[in-house]
């Protein structure tokens, strides 16, 4: 969790897995993912320092990406190739 402070100045603690997506409207909104939105004083750039110090404390991930190789056998660079049902 990270501490955030909403616009009327009150300081909370967020669920840092809630976020869908964090938007600069001229203040920062932050969007969670059961739709709730919360308008903070805290700077999208503070945000994302706080979740990637947050992320690092607990030794977690910084994203909920799967980890994609760069390189396969046989593929040299740009677009991979789409891979055909049932061939590996």
């Amino acid at each position: 969790m990270i501490k955030v402070t909403d616009i009327g100045g009150t300081e909370k603690y967020l669920n840092c897995d809630l976020i869908e997506k964090i938007e600069l409207v001229p203040d920062t909104l932050v969007v969670l993912v059961n739709g709730h939105h919360l308008i903070l004083r805290d700077s999208p750039h503070e945000l994302i320092d706080r979740i990637v110090e947050f992320r690092r404390r607990i030794g977690g991930t910084l994203c909920h990406f799967p980890v994609v190789e760069e390189k396969k056998a046989g593929y040299a660079g740009g677009e991979a190739p789409a891979a055909s049902a049932g061939t590996e």
